[in-house]
């Protein structure tokens, strides 16, 4: 959850663009109004910085500064651009502290109306912004003290940093204060927010859903933050469809915050199996990102970027979700306008990344069973050294998430379902903390959680976890008991763990000789969710048929050998053929229904060989991802892939101006 006052109004007028035209129109009637005496450069910088022309605007401010070091409104203007415009948080800081310093140097009595109070004002209220973003809580509330000093300002205002300080108490006091006095600039809607994170912080579902929707419903203002926090209040109390209600009223507001609606729901959709829709949701999330400032953009890179790279994961692009993680594990982003602690962000990275180099390591040991043959040994050796890199960036990942994984607060938030606090994944991905913490640890930590967690539903998702102890640990028979206790009675909409869950159920079936049992549940798990077996590295039982002809058999051949598929003579069904349009691969039920069908044409003058070896990687990837139409213009954005520009892109956003050049800043008018 975030924060509102990220996107208050600010003295400067900052807010929708008729309210800035309005405060525009007023001071140019007025010259230079009271409280903004200095160089007119400034003035003529800050109405340039309000209609969106930040080259200008840089212009202005280092022409005041060029003709005088210490001009106070020089260094508040720049502080101002270089945190909206440019979101460069430390300088926007330094130049905030700076002018503050010579105001007080040179006007020890304070502001008052013989004085440039105005730049005074900004300043403070720029420092204190740039503190809530930098995740300074206590510099953060000592501004607020030397702003109430000088301006009174709303109480509500100091609820925010003390929630993260973790005075709960104090916080709602304030918070609570605040919708007791009079509403100036929206502080009503921050209280409310305030109080909705509060209830969330103390993991009281019912409070924080009732707050939230309070907050959500109430508002004098349509705040994306509020909708948005509202979308992740209903998930803490197991409404799917109220999430999403809220998050997609969200995506119709404004883009200057923090939150991040469209990476929510893709979140969302694709834990509900809902492939399409999340695919969809991508090329918004890309543009919502693109017109956001610099300052927001930063607060939430790595939600952003993590929705996308299991978005990707679960369609079969596995490679490029892997160069996302990587990515982003080395760059954290800003966090002062969450609730969230940066280990627990931190802690998604590792635990995604982790996942994501796991199944790319699964996918490279199919290429090589593919790629077994003296034509294609090139190919096999360059399977074989993936192998080897992947697994050991999904070791060092792990090694990371246990790290960031040290707090038992975060660590039981994460085990229970959808609290704050906890590593902020889906569900379906936590079960990756048995893998990556080790049995004991996760067993330790889940019989505490069953002590304390009694909201209806959420017993489901402790069982599910505890299916996955019993599977990594080899107990097929706790592992078929927790697999389908939790199915009995799982939230419906959770369509990739219960993909999971079957996969278990099925490896359970199996060791226990029950086959049919387990081809059942395995196809459960292929319905919901093709790539739920691969990432459970689960060898579907199959019987392979293969055409008379030596492309058919060739195909089969490397089929057999893929760890993907045990030829047992029974089961589903692998039927390999070939005629004039290439070789076909198709899976089928042991019922017979069709389940999935790749084909591959042989290219001009290709070796057999070769031929076979991408029909083979075809049906894998037809079989074990869900098809979902992304472009590759968005792919290339997101995995840092070189595109049309020429370069490859360093961060989520750096190749967004190519779909959405109107949102950079190159459309400034210096003129």
């Amino acid at each position: 959850m975030v924060s509102l006052l990220a996107v208050a109004l600010s003295t400067a007028g900052w807010g929708q663009e008729s309210e800035r035209a309005d405060a525009l129109d007023a001071l140019i009637a007025e010259s230079l109004p009271d409280g903004m005496s200095g160089d007119l450069a400034a003035y003529q910088g800050l109405m340039a910085l309000w209609q969106g022309k930040n080259i200008r605007a840089r212009e202005e401010a280092e022409d005041v500064l060029a003709r005088d070091p210490d001009a106070i409104e020089g260094h508040v203007l720049l502080g101002m651009v270089l945190m909206h415009a440019e979101g460069d948080l430390a300088r926007a800081l330094h130049h905030a502290d700076r002018a503050l310093e010579l105001f007080e140097a040179r006007f020890p009595q304070g502001p008052d109306e013989q004085t440039p109070w105005y730049w005074h004002a900004s300043a403070l209220e720029l420092l204190e912004r740039v503190h809530g973003e930098m995740g300074h809580d206590e510099a953060r509330l000592a501004t607020l003290d030397r702003i109430q000093e000088a301006y009174p300002s709303s109480p509500g205002d100091r609820a925010w940093p003390l929630m993260r300080l973790g005075r709960y108490d104090e916080a709602e006091r304030w918070a609570e204060l605040a919708l007791q006095m009079e509403d100036r600039r929206g502080s009503h809607d921050i209280a409310r927010t305030s109080l909705c994170a509060i209830a969330a912080e103390r993991w009281d579902r019912e409070a924080a859903w009732a707050r939230c929707r309070e907050a959500a419903e109430i508002q004098t203002r349509r705040s994306t933050v509020a909708s948005a926090n509202a979308a992740e209040a209903a998930l803490e109390v197991l409404q799917f469809d109220q999430a999403e209600r809220h998050a997609l009223d969200a995506t119709r507001l404004s883009t200057d915050t923090p939150s991040s609606p469209w990476a929510f729901l893709i979140q969302l959709y694709v834990a509900e199996g809902r492939f399409a829709e999340a695919g969809a949701a991508l090329p918004e999330l890309l543009s919502w990102v693109a017109s956001q400032g610099p300052d927001m953009r930063q607060q939430n890179e790595i939600f952003n970027a993590l929705n996308a790279a299991s978005l990707l994961l679960v369609t079969g692009r596995v490679e490029h979700a892997a160069r996302i993680t990587q990515r982003t594990s080395r760059s954290p982003d800003r966090h002062g306008l969450s609730n969230e602690d940066i280990p627990a962000r931190l802690a998604a990275v590792a635990l995604v990344d982790h996942l994501a180099q796991r199944t790319a390591e699964t996918q490279a040991w199919e290429t090589l069973a593919a790629s077994l043959s003296f034509e294609t040994v090139r190919e096999a050796a360059d399977a074989s050294l993936q192998i080897v890199s992947h697994r050991a960036a999904s070791w060092a990942a792990a090694r990371r998430a246990s790290t960031w994984l040290a707090s038992d607060r975060v660590l039981e938030a994460t085990i229970r379902p959808y609290l704050a606090d906890q590593v902020p994944l889906p569900e379906w991905q936590q079960l990756e903390l048995v893998e990556v913490l080790g049995a004991g640890v996760v067993s330790a930590t889940l019989a505490r959680a069953r002590t304390v967690e009694h909201f209806p539903g959420s017993a489901a998702y402790l069982d599910a976890m505890a299916a996955e102890l019993a599977r990594v640990g080899g107990d097929a028979d706790q592992a078929r008991t927790f697999a389908e206790r939790a199915l009995g009675s799982l939230v419906p909409a959770e369509a990739l763990l219960r993909a999971r869950l079957f996969a278990t159920l099925g490896w359970a079936e199996d060791r226990e000789g029950d086959l049919a049992a387990a081809i059942a549940a395995w196809e459960q798990a292929w319905q919901l969710d093709p790539g739920s077996l691969r990432r459970a590295g689960i060898a579907l039982p199959v019987r392979i048929d293969a055409g008379s002809d030596e492309l058919s058999e060739a195909v089969a051949r490397r089929l057999r050998r893929s760890p993907r598929f045990d030829d047992r003579g029974h089961g589903f069904r692998l039927r390999v053929s070939n005629d004039d349009r290439g070789v076909r691969g198709c899976l089928l039920a042991p019922s017979g229904a069709l389940l999935a069908c790749g084909r591959t044409a042989p290219e001009a003058d290709e070796p057999l060989a070769r031929t076979a070896r991408r029909a083979a990687i075809e049906v894998h990837d037809n079989v074990f991802a869900p098809r979902v139409d992304l472009s590759q213009r968005d792919l290339q954005s997101l995995d840092g892939s070189p595109t049309a520009s020429g370069r490859a892109s360093e961060s989520l956003v750096d190749e967004l101006e190519l779909r959405a050049p109107e949102a950079a800043e190159g459309r400034d008018d210096a003129g």
